[in-house]
């Protein structure tokens, strides 16, 4: 069992500072997409996220609450640990991890010595996964596995030869090693490779690998210790054969060895991939990541990077490894990371750029330790690293992979794989029926804004909403802000029909226009707000935050604050917005007219 949070635990109270802090003032301005690490767009000065995403900044991760602790276990057994690991869908249906894992019944501080690649499927992505063969012995670590869209041919990436580079821990039970066995620095030290700049090694034995294509690799080379050099096994079906490629490689003076390989294919073939670095030894560089290539494809020769990559706005906060890279559908890279310099806690953090060359480092933490329960309480590990990420055919997250240690574990030595799903599509958290607002509350609430909240985008301080239309909405209900046209989708609202007759008290239109159902937009412009009661047959009141719709003549000057109103509205004029209907990328369709809310969001209609 990973560790409840209560009050104490730094871990939590970390991770709620960090939230706090961005919840206390109002939330940053942006112009671009770049502003929102291109997991959205920016429009009205505010970053519209994709579903995965959430923040200021559209760089949390925005992952979905587990029913209970164990949920997560992807690959967890009694007798071995492991350590993360890459997943794809395979064409037989099954979802195919491909894991670190520990051999000989030893926990994680073995890894140096011990961690070999397992083959595991399952029928579903969280698993669980059940173990099929060993694909790489020992010395095998850190896998990552890619499509190369040519051909189709599988192309498993690792660190190690495959060979027993140091002898292997045998007396290991449970998943735990031995005290003093191995390694006392799960870490590595800061100068972890004693052979910095290692003459190249004969090549492993051909006949111990009839299949490998090693002859004739003059770059080639394996040597113990940590920097293992990268390695490739390659496939044309994901139950195998695997067959192991030598890589060439072309030493720069920055970076002599492939560690830590996090690789994207091309459509042309061509591999860009995150390697990491040590730090040389009394530098307090830290670790940091340079960007690779091989033009020719996957088998042909890597040139390594003369420097490391320039994370600009957050240049020297973040020593990362772990890498994970990817690719959006609209040619976006981005890139996930275990951060050393947060981490114990908070350990995730997210990169992007629009060419893979020019990198930026989000300002927030990703993810971190804290795993959210749907009964609102915590828990967390001791750590939880090599993120992983099962991605959509669009190339966006769908769920997080990651390698994680239990706070009970036995010599900080016992680990296993871990998941947990990313939101796809905005939905309700599954606990917000219990918390959903009475229509009594939103009597209470609504007409408090009334002549004293002034109209505008930015965050409140003192209420936690923006003061525009939909914040004043979602206010009301004490429901998560959302856009004016969010409302409008059939998540959060339904149509009320015949509403000259049915029209009641905390139902609400919606409009949405400048879009429509051929092309789905991040953002769509709109407007909502709530209907009180009949004045008569053809008039109602309403409470609305505007700074357009029956606004006074100094608003509508702007000489003037635009407050909060209650006004009389013709019904015939708003109920003719029933007629519009967009796509969004996020919602689906969304609406406009008379609309009614989710029985989830104000109950006891």
């Amino acid at each position: 069992m990973a560790q409840l949070l209560w009050q104490g635990n730094s871990g939590l109270l970390l991770a709620m500072a960090i939230m706090m802090v961005h919840a206390a003032g109002s939330p940053p301005s942006c112009t671009t997409a770049l502003d929102c690490s291109l997991n959205g767009e920016c429009a009205a000065s505010r970053c519209n996220c994709l579903p995965a995403w959430k923040g200021d900044r559209c760089d949390v991760l925005n992952l979905i609450p587990m029913s209970s602790p164990r949920d997560g276990d992807a690959y967890r057994s009694t007798d071995r640990s492991s350590w993360g690991g890459s997943v794809s869908r395979g064409a037989d249906g099954l979802y195919h991890l491909f894991v670190s894992e520990m051999a000989e019944q030893c926990g994680l501080s073995s890894y140096t010595s011990n961690s070999q690649i397992v083959h595991a499927t399952s029928a579903q992505p969280e698993g669980p996964y059940q173990r099929q063969q060993v694909i790489v012995e020992s010395f095998a670590h850190n896998p990552t596995l890619v499509v190369d869209p040519r051909d189709g041919t599988l192309v498993l990436y690792h660190i190690g030869c495959g060979t027993e580079q140091r002898k292997k821990i045998q007396d290991c039970v449970n998943g735990t090693t031995p005290k003093q066995r191995g390694n006392p620095h799960p870490h590595p030290s800061p100068n972890p490779n004693p052979h910095p700049h290692p003459s190249p090694n004969p090549s492993p034995n051909p006949a111990e690998h009839p299949a490998t294509a090693l002859t004739g690799l003059s770059n080639y080379s394996c040597h113990g210790g940590y920097g293992d050099p990268a390695n490739v096994y390659v496939a044309e079906t994901i139950n195998g054969p695997w067959r192991m490629q030598g890589l060439r490689v072309e030493n720069s003076k920055w970076m002599t060895h492939m560690d830590n390989p996090a690789p994207w294919i091309l459509s042309n073939g061509t591999v860009l991939l995150f390697l990491r670095r040590f730090p040389t030894h009394g530098s307090g560089q830290g670790s940091t990541v340079g960007i690779g290539r091989a033009e020719q494809g996957w088998n042909g020769t890597y040139v390594l990077p003369d420097v490391p990559v320039d994370f600009r706005e957050q240049a020297g906060r973040h020593w990362v490894e772990d890498p994970f890279l990817y690719r959006h559908d609209d040619g976006s890279w981005h890139a996930l990371f275990h951060n050393w310099v947060f981490s114990s806690p908070p350990v995730g953090v997210h990169a992007f750029s629009q060419d893979g060359v020019n990198w930026h480092m989000s300002p927030s933490i990703a993810y971190t330790t804290a795993v959210m329960l749907e009964n609102g309480t915590a828990f967390e590990f001791k750590r939880r690293e090599r993120p992983h990420l099962l991605l959509s055919e669009r190339g966006h997250p769908e769920h997080l992979f990651t390698g994680v240690m239990p706070f009970e574990s036995p010599q900080a030595d016992f680990s296993y794989t871990h998941q947990q799903r990313i939101h796809t599509q905005h939905t309700l958290p599954s606990s917000r029926s219990l918390r959903c607002t009475p229509v009594a509350d939103l009597k209470t609430r609504i007409s408090e804004w009334v002549g004293r909240i002034p109209y505008s985008h930015k965050t409140n301080t003192s209420l936690g909403y923006p003061t525009d239309c939909s914040g004043f909405v979602s206010w009301a209900v004490k429901f998560t802000p959302e856009k004016a046209f969010e409302w409008g989708s059939d998540l959060l609202s339904a149509a009320v029909e015949d509403p000259e007759e049915n029209l009641r008290f905390g139902d609400i239109f919606t409009h949405v226009y400048s879009c429509d159902m051929k092309t789905a937009k991040a953002y769509i412009p709109g407007h909502v707000f709530y209907f009180d009661k009949f004045v008569n047959a053809t008039h109602f009141w309403a409470y609305e935050s505007t700074e357009t719709f029956d606004v006074t003549p100094g608003c509508r000057a702007r000489k003037d604050p635009c407050y909060n109103h209650h006004v009389i509205k013709r019904l015939a004029e708003y109920t003719r917005w029933k007629s519009e209907k967009c796509l969004s990328k996020t919602h689906g369709v969304v609406h406009g007219g008379p609309r009614r809310m989710s029985n989830q969001i104000l109950c006891n209609q």
